[in-house]
Parts: C-alpha cells; structure tokens; sequence
C-alpha cells in the first residue's frame, strides 16, 4: 500500500528482485512517494528517532515466491531492527536456509538412492514390488504415531515413506527401455521447464538489471537455489497437509496419513505401478501421432503441461490466500498480470527451449534420448 512520510513509522520494503506482483520499478515509486522523492533501494532516508526513516531493499537472489526463505531478505529485516534499536550491524553469514536447502537436496538424494536400489532387489517381479506400498503404509503408521505434528523430523520420514510406496511399484515393475525413455523424458522437461522459468524472470527484470548490471553477478546463485527452494516450501512442506492430518489414538496426538493415500497405497497393492504408469503412458501415447504431425504433437502438449504446472501453481495459491481473507480485486488483477507476464511468456520460451533441445544430435548422428 501506499506509504506516506509521516506515518507509519520507519518503514521497510524488503522485495526480491524478481518479484512477479511487487515489481522493483512500482516499489521505487512507493518509496519515491513516502520519502519525499529522495532515496533509491540500498538507501536508508530520513531518521529512526522521529519514525520517518524508510529504505527498500532488493536481493538479487528472491522472487515473490521464495523472498521469506532468501538469506537476502532476512537480512534486510534483521538490519532494519537493529538499526531502529540503535545496534551494531551483524555481519555474521546466514546459512540457515541454505543448511535447510542441503538438508532437502539430501532427501531427495535419498529417496531417488532408495527408489533405484528397490528396482534393483525387485526384479521386476510383481510380487515383491507389492511389499513395497505395504511396508511403505506401516513405516508411515509408525511414524505418525511418534509425530506430533506433520513438519518434524518424524514427519520427513512419514513423507519420505510415503512417496516411497506411491513411487516405488512403477520403479520397480517398469520395463527397462520404457522406464529409461520416461526417465529421460521426465529429465529433459525438468530441466527446459527449469530454464524457461528462469529466463522468464530475467526477461521481466531486464531494465532493473539494465539500470544497475551488478545484480546479474547474483543470477546463477538464483537459478541453483530458486528451485531447490521452491520443491522444499511448495512440495517437501506443503504437500503434507493433502498427505496427513493430526488424529487423536487412545488419547494421544499423532498423525496419520489421509484416506487418499490409503486408497492409493492399496491401488498400489493391487497392481504395483498402476497410477504412475498411466500417466507414464501418455508420452507414448503423444507418439502415435502421424509422423509428419508427431514433433509437433509433442512440443505443443510438452508446453500445455508445462503451462498447466504453472497455472496449478498460482490456482493453489489464489485459493490458499482466498481461505485466507487476502485475495482481494488488486490481488486478483495481479493474480491476472502475472498469467501473461509470466504463465504464457514461460510456456513460449518452454516452446522454444524444447524444440532446439529435441532437434539435437548427439555425436553418432542420432538423436538424443527424450
């Protein structure tokens, strides 16, 4: 909102430089209006001890998404208030987000190791992978009894246990050719959709970084942090409420897993690999497009899903903030802005990336895995 000089008192804007709904530009002129048209981000104007003083802050390294969890922004804020408290700035490194970020690579690490030793001590043979989801439902049943709540080191476990049984039938029943295309396939669309994200944010900050080239220096550390951060809060983190709910056994507090995934575990158990199958299946199935249509065919559903990623993204969030009173007309226009300065500018550049990708050739003169 609006901010003006007198009140109210000493005001920080803290923002990423890639912010989607908060653009530096708009925040330049917030703090251009409240400071009487004096200061610039990195500038503190006007004084603690009458409430006037005012500074944005942009880290190079932050979107709107990740900006809490960016070591840019936390130190911004804790500056601040040892600023308004007449301390001495702390120059000590922050590392806690990144030791969490570390901590999250090495859960996936973790459960990708698992899920491939699984393949391997399957077999492929159905009746083996059908122990899987069944160890995988009482490993999570005993752990929820031993959690109080879903966002411990208990509830890492229930989540790594979980995943485990839902992934782990397909891992371990698949055929070796059509599991290696998947996986690759899964790859590359991680990767180009990745990259398109990615670009699309640099597209949009062009002339803040035009103004001020010394945040380019910070781009490489944003694309190697960006996603990690955002699969630990929006999947490692959140997924949990859709996973688990507190329940009361024999008078304790404990955490359970939902009746969604008891129903999928036991799909599991029925016919291992069964879910993740199907939608492994679909790219095949792309592929029986008539030959002179099949790249076409592929690069356009590549970039519906990838667009359809996106905007499932923003729909869980404008639904979370709706639940939670903040979705309001200027949120919704924001909401608006951000599908076509960044959902349809992602899915050309995902169009783009994905067909330079699949016209390369590898060395032999053959075309590489998907």
């Amino acid at each position: 909102a609006d901010v003006p000089p007198d009140h109210p008192s000493n005001v920080l804007w803290a923002v990423g430089l890639y912010d989607e709904f908060r653009p530096v530009p708009a925040m330049r002129r917030r703090m251009a209006a409240s400071a009487d048209g004096s200061g610039g981000e990195g500038v503190t104007v006007g004084d603690f001890a009458d409430g006037t003083a005012r500074r944005l802050a942009v880290s190079p390294t932050a979107d709107h998404f990740i900006e809490l969890q960016d070591p840019g922004v936390q130190r911004a804020v804790i500056d601040w208030f040892l600023a308004a408290a007449g301390e001495e700035r702390n120059t000590g490194a922050l590392l806690i987000e990144r030791a969490r970020g570390l901590y999250f690579a090495g859960w996936l690490l973790t459960l990708g190791t698992s899920l491939a030793l699984l393949r391997r001590l399957s077999g492929g043979r159905r009746s083996r992978a059908r122990l899987i989801p069944v160890c995988a439902l009482l490993l999570t049943c005993g752990f929820g009894l031993a959690a109080k709540d879903g966002f411990t080191l208990m509830g890492d476990a229930m989540l790594f246990a979980t995943l485990t049984g839902l992934l782990g039938g397909y891992v371990a029943v698949a055929e070796e050719e059509a599991f290696r295309k998947v996986l690759g396939l899964a790859t590359r669309f991680a990767v180009v959709l990745w990259a398109a994200i990615c670009l699309t944010l640099l597209l949009n900050s062009l002339p803040v970084i035009a103004a001020a080239p010394k945040y380019l220096i910070s781009f490489p550390e944003f694309t190697l942090t960006y996603p990690i951060t955002l699969l630990k809060n929006y999947v490692f983190l959140d997924a949990r409420q859709f996973l688990f709910s507190p329940a009361q056994l024999l008078g304790a507090r404990c955490v359970l897993p939902t009746a969604g995934v008891f129903v999928l575990l036991a799909i599991e158990v029925c016919r291992p690999g069964l879910p993740l199958g199907f939608a492994a299946s679909i790219p095949a199935r792309l592929g029986k497009a008539p030959p002179n249509k099949k790249a076409s065919g592929k690069s356009t559903a590549a970039g519906l899903a990838a667009f359809g990623i996106l905007m499932a993204v923003l729909g869980v969030i404008s639904w979370t903030r709706f639940q939670q009173g903040f979705l309001t007309g200027e949120s919704a226009l924001a909401a608006l802005l951000f599908i076509f300065r960044y959902g349809v500018a992602a899915m050309f550049i995902f169009l783009l990336l994905w067909k330079l990708r699949g016209t390369a050739k590898s060395p032999t003169g053959k075309r590489d895995l998907p």
